[in-house]
């Protein structure tokens, strides 16, 4: 995706080094904000489940979602299931 000052945004797996902006914006977002390690732990054991939107060096934003595989719920089986856990985007 190309941005209005012709940068392109790229949505990847996120990375350590992005894990600073990632909690500014995460800070910045919410009142109770989920602290660095919440973030590390997902990163080191989840990493596809952690996106980062960035343009250059940038993070615009972040998703976290989780799929939990052969999830059971009130009694039924989910072979997958998915939740979105935390998304954030950085204010203009």
């Amino acid at each position: 995706m190309v941005g209005t000052n012709g940068s392109r945004t790229e949505v990847r797996n996120c990375r350590e080094e992005d894990l600073d902006e990632v909690c500014a914006i995460e800070k910045r977002n919410f009142p109770s904000p989920n602290p660095r390690w919440w973030f590390e732990r997902i990163l080191f054991q989840k990493p596809g489940a952690f996106l980062v939107a960035v343009e250059g060096k940038d993070v615009l934003g972040f998703a976290v979602a989780v799929i939990e595989m052969n999830f059971r719920l009130w009694g039924f089986r989910f072979d997958k299931w998915s939740h979105l856990m935390d998304l954030a985007v950085r204010g203009g």
